[in-house]
């Protein structure tokens, strides 16, 4: 991370990513009930399923930075 980072802009950024990621999957996840077409539903299932596992590459890809930006932070609270 560059010394002319803002961390608090870049957690902001991480925490609106990963909160977009979600939203996708939850929305996705609730209308998978409502799809009569079985190919249309397996096709849901299996975009959830991707976003899903996106979702946690995410949170695994992300940690060492959130980590970074916490100890940043941390001194200007």
């Amino acid at each position: 991370m560059s010394p002319g980072s803002n961390p608090r802009l870049i957690k902001a950024q991480l925490d609106s990513i990963q909160s977009a990621v979600s939203s996708l999957l939850q929305d996705a996840n609730k209308v998978i009930s409502e799809i009569e077409d079985p190919k249309v539903r397996r096709a849901l299932v299996s975009l959830s399923g991707a976003v899903d596992l996106m979702n946690t590459l995410l949170v695994i890809a992300l940690e060492p930075y959130r980590q970074e930006l916490e100890e940043r932070l941390d001194p200007q609270i």
